[in-house]
C-alpha cells in the first residue's frame, strides 16, 4: 500500500517543515562523492530485478562494514524506526548487471571448433557471465554476509527507491566484476538442496523449513536460483521470490495444522511502524480474509458517525485460492504466513479475519517484510478470548471506532468470511443453547 510520500517527492504536501526523504538523498549525495570504483566490502544479499524478464538486472548488495543493513527480523525485534531503517539501507550499494536468468551452459570443446574472433568473444562473455552468476549464487547461499571485491563499471548514483514490496534500495551502480575473497558461510542443508538435482522447489522449501530456515533465508535461495530441479533452476526476481516463498511456506503450514483442534474466539491487536493489525480467530477450518485500509485524519462530523475508508481486500475459503491475490498483493501472503505460523505454534486451526490499519506514522513504504513483522508483533500480544463471535465482533467494532473512527459493521457488511461463519452453527454454539 503506497503512501503520499511516493507521490509528494519532497514537495511538502504532508505539512512538515522539511522532507525526511529529501534530507536522506542529500546525505547520500555526500557519501557517493567519497566512494571508490573498486573496493572490498561485505555482501549480505543479491537483488534480481524483474523488468525485461528473462534478461534482467542482477546484482549484489554490498557495504564496506556490515551492521544489520539487511536484517528485517532484528529491525522489528529492536523496534528500529523508519529513519533508522532507511539509514541502514542507504549505506548499501546495489551494483548490478544485465543477465539472462538462465545459467549458460558452456561447451569448451565446441568453442574451440568455432571460427572467427566474434565466436571466441561470445564464448568468453558466456564464461564471464557464468562465473558472475556462480559468485552471486554463492552469496545467496551464505547465511552471513560474504567478503567480496567489487569493481564498478561506472561511479554510483544516489537514488532512493521506495516500493511496497521490497526494502528500499539506495545507491545504484553498474557492476563490472565481482569476486568472493573468503569462503562463504554455507550450511550443510543448503548444500543438500543445491546438490539434489531432481528435488522440486516445493519439496526443497519443506525440507528447509524442517531445518528451521526462516522465510528470509529461503527467499534468498529462491532468488539465487539454488532451489528446484537442476534443469529448471534460474534466478527469480526478488519481488517474485518473496511472495512465492510466503505462499509456499504458508501452504505447507496449512497442511500441517489441518488436523489440529479449533482455536476459541480470540482477538489480537498490535503492530509496527504505523501498520496495525486486528486479527480475529473463529473456531473453524482454516479460511482467511484480509482488509487493508489507510487511516486519515477526519473532521468532527465524521468522528461522530464513523467512516468506511477506502480499502483493499482479498479472501480464500476452506479450499484455498488458485489465483493471485491481486488487490492486497504480496501483503496478503506475508500476513497469512505469520498467521499460520502462530496457529502452528498454538497447535490449533481457525478461520481468520485480518484488518490492517495503515496510519500516517508509516510515511515511507519499506517493503512487504513490514507486514510480516507487524502481524507477528500483533500476534505476540496477549490475545483476548470471547465466549461467542457476537461478543468478539462487538469488541472489534468498538476498538476500530475508538482508535481509527472506522465503522467496522458497515465495512464488513459484505465480508465473505463473516457471512459464511455467521450462517454456520458450530458444536460449541449448539452446546451453549442447550
Amino acid at each position: 500500500m503506497d503512501t503520499k510520500c511516493v507521490f509528494c517527492k519532497g514537495r511538502l504536501y504532508c505539512g512538515r517543515p522539511f522532507c525526511p526523504i529529501a534530507a536522506k538523498i542529500k546525505h547520500m549525495e555526500k557519501r557517493v562523492s567519497s566512494l571508490k570504483q573498486e573496493y572490498e566490502a561485505e555482501a549480505p544479499n543479491i537483488f534480481v530485478g524483474r523488468y525485461g524478464y528473462p534478461d534482467v538486472n542482477v546484482g549484489v548488495l554490498s557495504v564496506e562494514h556490515y551492521k544489520d543493513n539487511d536484517e528485517p527480523k532484528k529491525w522489528a525485534k529492536d523496534y528500529y524506526s523508519i529513519n533508522q531503517i532507511i539509514g541502514l539501507r542507504e549505506e548499501l550499494i546495489n551494483s548490478g548487471k544485465k543477465l539472462s536468468v538462465h545459467t549458460p551452459k558452456v561447451n569448451h570443446s565446441k568453442a574451440l571448433t568455432k571460427q572467427g574472433s566474434e565466436r571466441l568473444r561470445d564464448s568468453e562473455e558466456h564464461n564471464e557471465s557464468s562465473k558472475l552468476k556462480q559468485e552471486l549464487q554463492d552469496i545467496s547461499m551464505a547465511q552471513k554476509p560474504s567478503n567480496v571485491e567489487v569493481k564498478l563499471s561506472e561511479m554510483p548514483k544516489p537514488k532512493l527507491n521506495f516500493n511496497q514490496h521490497l526494502a528500499p534500495t539506495n545507491i545504484m551502480a553498474g557492476l563490472s566484476q565481482l569476486k568472493i575473497i573468503s569462503n562463504p558461510d554455507i550450511k550443510k542443508a543448503t548444500y543438500n538442496v543445491n546438490d539434489a538435482d531432481d528435488m522440486k522447489t516445493e519439496d526443497a522449501v519443506e525440507y528447509l523449513m524442517k531445518k528451521n530456515y526462516d522465510e528470509y533465508s529461503i527467499q534468498k535461495l529462491l532468488a539465487g536460483g539454488v532451489l528446484g530441479s537442476k534443469e529448471e533452476r534460474r534466478f527469480v526476481p526478488t519481488r517474485w521470490a518473496i511472495t512465492a516463498t510466503d505462499d509456499m511456506m504458508g501452504k505447507k503450514i496449512k497442511e500441517k495444522i489441518s488436523e489440529n483442534q479449533e482455536l476459541d474466539y480470540t482477538l489480537f491487536f498490535g503492530g509496527y511502524l504505523g501498520n496495525y493489525y486486528m486479527i480475529l480467530f473463529f473456531p473453524a477450518p482454516f479460511s482467511y480474509e484480509l482488509y487493508e485500509m489507510a487511516i486519515e485524519q477526519n473532521n468532527t462530523a465524521e468522528r461522530i458517525k464513523g467512516i468506511v475508508p477506502k480499502y483493499m481486500h482479498d479472501y480464500e475459503g476452506f479450499n484455498g485460492r488458485k489465483d493471485y491475490a491481486s488487490d492486497t498483493a504480496g501483503g496478503y501472503y506475508a500476513a497469512r504466513l505469520s498467521i499460520l505460523k502462530k496457529l502452528d505454534a498454538l497447535k490449533k486451526k481457525a478461520s481468520v479475519l485480518a484488518l490492517r490499519f495503515v496510519t500516517n506514522e508509516y510515511w515511507a513504504p519499506l517493503g512487504v517484510w513490514v507486514v510480516r513483522e507487524a502481524v507477528g508483533k500483533a500476534l505476540d500480544s496477549r490475545g483476548i478470548r470471547f465466549a461467542s463471535k457476537e461478543l468478539m465482533l462487538e469488541y472489534a467494532a468498538s476498538l476500530s471506532f475508538r482508535k481509527y473512527n472506522v465503522d467496522l459493521k458497515r465495512l464488513l457488511a459484505n465480508s465473505f468470511l463473516l457471512n459464511n461463519i455467521l450462517k454456520q452453527r458450530t458444536l460449541k454454539d449448539f452446546e451453549m443453547n442447550n
